[in-house]
């Protein structure tokens, strides 16, 4: 989880191309990684560190990236299309 943490961005998020900011942002990838340390935190595995990042990914992504109606808004595009 330390190595994942280092590749977030300042908003708690991952990009599509892990070392790059100025790729797509990867929501499903975030909230993934929003649930494994919030469970962690949870079941005593990870410290409060995690849960506080797991917080601010959640927050993160139900206040920037999800629609009234819980659609996923700006989903990236296949990274073999944004490549091409």
């Amino acid at each position: 989880m330390e190595s994942t943490y280092k590749l977030k961005r300042e908003d708690g998020l991952l990009c599509t191309l892990l070392k790059g900011e100025t790729s797509y942002l990867e929501i499903s990838a975030s909230a993934l990684v929003a649930y494994a340390t919030l469970k962690g935190h949870r079941l005593g595995y990870l410290d409060a560190k995690f849960r506080a990042g797991g917080e601010q990914i959640t927050n993160e992504l139900f206040t920037h990236h999800l629609s009234e109606d819980g659609s996923v808004l700006h989903a990236s595009r296949s990274i073999l299309t944004a490549l091409c």
